[in-house]
C-alpha cells in the first residue's frame, strides 16, 4: 500500500470478522491473514486510516486498543501524509515484521532504520508499557510516541517525492565530558608517562587469572590516586588497568613457534596510553550520557 487510495481500497476489500468474540459492528479487519487478527487496518474517518497491532489474544480486543504503527492521512484531495512509529521495544519481532511489510514504497525498514533514497532515519522505540485492558487483554500503550511524519508528493504521474516533516531522531550515546576531564589533564598525563615506564617491569607478575592488586576503583578513589603521585595504591591501580588490558587481548598463532601466544603488550607507548586513557574515562566516570533525542534538541 503506497498511496492513500490504495489503503482505502485495501480496507474496503477486507470483510469484517464475525465470531463469538466479534460482531460486524466491531469492524475487525485483519490487514493480512485472517488468523492474524492482531494485525489490523482501522478506518478512523474518510481521511484517516491506521495500520497497527494489538496484543495476541484469543478474546476480543476492540480497535480502540490498536497500537498505531503506520497512519495514513489525507488533507483535501491532493495532500497525503504518513506517520511511522516503532513499538515500545526495539526488539519486538512482530512490530519489526509488520514495518518491514507495510512501510510504503520506496521506503524500506531494517535495523531500526527507515531507508529512503539512500538516507537512513533512526526509528527509536516509543515510551510506554504493556498494560492489561478491562477485558483482560495485554496490549501496548504509549505515553510518548517517537515518530516520523512524511508527506507524499505526486510531482508527475511517474515521479513521487517523500518529504520528511519532522526532525530526525538520534541514538542515545555517551561522550567524554571534556570540561570535567580538563581538571585532571595534567594528572592523567603524568600517570600515563609513569605507567609506560612501570608496565614492562610489572607485567611479568600479572595474570588474567591471578588478581595481584588490592583496589576497588570507584570514581572518587581513581581521581584521588591520579592527583596524588605518592598514593600507596598507585601501583595497584596500574596493575588493575594492566590486567584489564590483558583480559581484552586475544591470543594469536605464532607461525615460527607453532604456538598460540599473546601478542607483546605494553611496549607500544602510544597504544598503551590510549588504553590507559579509555580506562581512566570509564573508571573516573568522565562520560556524559545523551538520551534518545531529536536533532534540534540541545546536546548539552
Amino acid at each position: 500500500m503506497n498511496t492513500f487510495e490504495e489503503v482505502e481500497h485495501w480496507y474496503s476489500g477486507i470483510k469484517p470478522m464475525k465470531s463469538k468474540h466479534h460482531t460486524l459492528e466491531d469492524d475487525i479487519r485483519p490487514i493480512g491473514e485472517r488468523r492474524r487478527k492482531h494485525e489490523r487496518i482501522v478506518k478512523v474517518n474518510d481521511d484517516k486510516y491506521v495500520l497497527g497491532v494489538t496484543g495476541e489474544y484469543s478474546g476480543h480486543i476492540p480497535n480502540e486498543n490498536i497500537y498505531p504503527l503506520i497512519t495514513w492521512e489525507r488533507e483535501g484531495r491532493s495532500r497525503e501524509f504518513v506517520t511511522i512509529r516503532h513499538g515500545i521495544s526495539s526488539h519486538s519481532n512482530s512490530v519489526i515484521n509488520f514495518l518491514e511489510r507495510y512501510v510504503p514504497y520506496p521506503m524500506d525498514y531494517g535495523s531500526q532504520h527507515i531507508h529512503l533514497k539512500g538516507e537512513k532515519y533512526y526509528l527509536p522505540p516509543s515510551v510506554g508499557s504493556w498494560v492489561v485492558t478491562s477485558g483482560g487483554a495485554y496490549v501496548m500503550q504509549a505515553t510518548e510516541y517517537r515518530e516520523y511524519l512524511f508527506e507524499r508528493k505526486q510531482i508527475r504521474h511517474d515521479l513521487v517525492v517523500w518529504q520528511l516533516l519532522t526532525p530526525r531522531w538520534l541514538r542515545a550515546k555517551k561522550l567524554v565530558d571534556k570540561e570535567t576531564k580538563r581538571e585532571y589533564a595534567s594528572a592523567i598525563r603524568d600517570f600515563s608517562d609513569w605507567a609506560c615506564i612501570m608496565a614492562p617491569v610489572l607485567k611479568g607478575g600479572i595474570s588474567e587469572a591471578t588478581k595481584v592488586y588490592d583496589i576497588t576503583p570507584t570514581p572518587e578513589k581513581v581521581r584521588t590516586i591520579l592527583r596524588r603521585y605518592d598514593d600507596t595504591q598507585r601501583v595497584d591501580l596500574l596493575t588493575y588497568f594492566m590486567a584489564d588490558v590483558m583480559s581484552s587481548t586475544y591470543m594469536r598463532f605464532n607461525d615460527s613457534t607453532r604456538k598460540w601466544e599473546y601478542p607483546e603488550q605494553f611496549t607500544d607507548r602510544n597504544k598503551f596510553k590510549t588504553q590507559i586513557n579509555n580506562l581512566v574515562n570509564t573508571h573516573c566516570d568522565f562520560y556524559k550520557h545523551l538520551p534518545i533525542r531529536q536533532e534540534n534538541e540541545d546536546e548539552v
